[in-house]
């Protein structure tokens, strides 16, 4: 949400947390007028700017505070949230986060206070009079009573002025007035100045409101508009009846359904993009990644939700009406509405989760569940409980969890359609949850430890559409009937996948990658790959990688014998092609033999790229390789979308490109223990209007400038790295 007539008051807020004597502040206003946001922006500045703070934590803490919880957040961010944390009681808990902050600098971010009585110190959070006087205290509230009784600073967003709504409004709605007749103008106009005053200077509503107007051309739309407006008056709040036109304004139903289904998940919840569109295809609003991905930019372009980098979240208001929506309507019943809070409610509908908890067992959960989501409880015990009280589910989510073994019992699960392994400790897969008929989609992405996973299990589910088995893990030893066999990787079982729409893979020999790039079906559904060991392999012809049209995310781990990628730079026509036009992320990492990486130069719309633990590369992109292709004075916009580069642990790295780069959209530069590299492709412009993270050794940084211009331009960003 932009900062529209509040920029004295994001100055002001600045000023108040790097205030030595500005001990507690509060931000005081109305719900949808901008105060998370400007409280996040504070937030994410203080982490990113160097200072002296050893803590900086954010909780959510909402009308339904559990102190247990807002414990257990705090824990998490200071590194205490284990085993015998989970084990202690409230007290316990709070000796040892007394224990660990007493001594500590730290600034605090409550979001959403709705109760002055919170007892910070009861919590273990040693704030007050004779504690730290140097630690910090931020929050929101709508309550001047709340904010009275715990501060005197207080930071108070008032409803924008007619002048800065009009043209906040008229911001969002993006049409040219000048080109319409003078009568259409003036009748425009005057419905425009109706919705502002109906919007109440509320950023948010003034934001949804302008882009649900944005394809309206002529009077007529918007006479209309405003008339369906008019028929809703006296059904729900001015607020409602505003964000349920802005809803009805969407594309269609399943867009609308859409952005209902995300109001199940927690308030001030950011989820994954590719994991909000796996459980809508779970829930059969679309069919295909690409529709989701639509349907997402759609909601995001309504300023109905909010993006962060490839996670996406609702603003309290939106969630908390589209949550009446979904109430009302008794829409999704095979949806997961993910708050415990909210328990009689949940019971009626057969929606609920106890995710981001302290949870060991599962004996007191209620029976005939529809969707049941655990994840991110790390130390969790689960022991065949499932059957007695799950044998409706359809959705169910161990992800994040400390889980060593797949119960059998989940395999009675019949209606299970959605199974979330993913971030656990699991080392195999029993064979027997090839019994869940219905499954849609298996979610086994970033684990590890895993080493077997039965050929008859995957070929054994015929209603999958998604399967994830990105950094899944491999085995060096060669077991029956087991697919993740290192030397001889066997994908056959997902040739006989029928349904599958959307697939990620880890692939470890050639012979394995050969088959893959050979079947069109499995190219075409994949979005992301890792290549991982491909023992005594020199040489890795990429070109293939080119009919993946919908990969996103590209990693290659552990190659310790790959010298080269092949791609025949030299064909003129190659650089203007720009064959990887989907390719978003590239990690490289302990692939010690490469010396050069040139050819992410075909990746326009890279965003991120991390090279790490590459003992012998010396260029990133090598001016050698472009050899003639590349004429002096032609603008081949090098890593224009990059957002993020990470480079660590490269002692021979001497150069990442050959000149300076604009780098528009650049936000985080990191270069860890890259000794040699002398000179960065960055001057006084680059990255101008960003604000950017550098984090480096402070000795590189100071030896690294030929320039001193540039150095001074760039020194506000630079955040120093303390190697331990």
């Amino acid at each position: 949400m932009p900062f529209v007539g509040l920029d004295s008051l994001v100055n002001q807020a600045w000023s108040l947390a790097t205030d030595h004597y500005a001990r507690s502040i509060a931000i005081l206003g109305e719900g949808g007028i901008g105060k998370t946001t400007l409280m996040r922006h504070i937030h994410n500045k203080l982490i990113t700017t160097p200072n002296d703070f050893d803590y900086v934590i954010w909780v959510t803490v909402s009308s339904n505070l559990t102190l247990e919880k807002v414990q257990d957040d705090i824990s998490k961010t200071i590194g205490i949230f284990d085993s015998e944390w989970v084990e202690s009681t409230f007290e316990q808990k709070s000796e040892l986060m007394r224990s660990e902050l007493a001594e500590k600098k730290f600034a605090l971010f409550l979001d959403d206070l709705w109760e002055a009585e919170v007892d910070l110190q009861g919590l273990g959070v040693p704030y007050g009079d004779g504690y730290n006087a140097v630690s910090k205290l931020m929050f929101t509230t709508r309550s001047r009573t709340v904010a009275n009784r715990i501060t005197t600073t207080i930071l108070e967003l008032k409803m924008l002025s007619i002048e800065d709504a009009w043209k906040l409004f008229w911001n969002k709605v993006e049409q040219d007035m000048f080109n319409l007749e003078y009568a259409e103008q003036s009748y425009i106009n005057m419905i425009a100045r109706i919705l502002v005053v109906k919007s109440r200077g509320l950023p948010l509503l003034l934001c949804t409101v302008g882009r649900a107007m944005a394809s309206r051309v002529n009077h007529q739309q918007w006479f209309y508009a405003l008339d369906q407006i008019h028929k809703m008056e006296g059904t729900d709040t001015e607020v409602n009846i505003l964000l349920q036109f802005c809803l009805d304004s969407l594309p269609n139903h399943t867009i609308r359904s859409c952005l209902t289904y995300f109001s199940l998940f927690p308030e001030d919840f950011t989820i994954l993009k590719n994991e909000l569109i796996d459980f809508w295809i779970c829930e059969q609003l679309f069919v295909d990644l690409n529709l989701g991905y639509n349907a997402i930019d759609t909601i995001i372009r309504a300023s109905l939700l909010e993006e962060e980098d490839d996670s996406v979240k609702l603003l309290d208001m939106v969630r908390d009406f589209a949550l009446s929506v979904v109430f009302k309507s008794q829409m999704f019943k095979s949806a997961q509405l993910l708050e415990p809070t909210d328990r009689e409610k949940l019971i009626t509908v057969g929606w609920i989760s106890p995710m981001k908890n302290s949870i060991r067992d599962l004996a007191n959960l209620q029976q005939n569940l529809l969707n049941f989501m655990l994840n991110h409880n790390p130390f969790v015990m689960i022991k065949g409980q499932f059957s007695e009280f799950m044998d409706a589910v359809t959705v169910l989510d161990l992800s994040n969890t400390g889980v060593v073994e797949v119960p059998r019992e989940i395999s009675e699960l019949v209606s299970l359609q959605y199974l979330n392994l993913s971030r656990t400790w699991i080392e195999r897969l029993p064979v027997d949850l090839n019994m869940l008929r219905k499954l849609k989609c298996l979610n086994l992405e970033h684990n590890d430890q895993l080493r077997e996973i039965p050929r008859r299990l995957i070929s054994g589910l015929p209603s999958l559409q998604i399967l994830k088995m990105f950094r899944c893990g491999f085995s060096v030893e060669k077991v029956e009937d087991n697919m993740l066999y290192l030397s001889e990787m066997d994908i056959d079982p997902l040739l006989q996948l029928q349904h599958i729409k959307v697939l990620s893979m880890t692939i470890t020999c050639n012979s394995a990658l050969s088959k893959f790039f050979s079947n069109t079906k499995l190219v075409n559904c994949t979005q992301s790959l890792s290549l991982e060991v491909f023992w005594r392999t020199k040489s890795l012809d990429i070109s293939p990688l080119v009919d993946i049209k919908n990969l996103r995310i590209l990693e290659i781990h552990q190659a310790e014998d790959l010298k080269e990628f092949k791609w025949n730079l030299h064909r003129s026509n190659r650089l203007r092609e720009r064959t990887f036009e989907g390719l978003q992320e590239l990690t490289l990492e302990k692939c010690s033999s490469l010396v050069e990486l040139t050819w992410v130069i075909l990746a326009p719309r890279l965003k991120v790229l991390r090279v790490k633990s590459c003992e012998n590369m010396k260029e990133i992109i090598s001016s050698k390789q472009l050899g003639e292709t590349w004429k002096e004075g032609e603008d081949l916009e090098v890593f224009a979308e990059v957002e993020v580069v990470a480079l660590e642990s490269l002692p021979k790295l001497k150069s990442i490109y050959g000149r300076a780069l604009p780098f528009r959209r650049l936000k985080r530069l990191e270069i860890i223990e890259c000794s040699t590299l002398r000179k960065l492709p960055l001057n006084s412009s680059s990255a101008k209007g960003n604000e950017i993270v550098i984090k480096a050794e402070e000795d590189w940084w100071k030896n690294v400038w030929e320039d001193d211009v540039t150095k001074a331009a760039l020194l506000r960003y630079f955040n120093p790295l303390i190697l331990m």
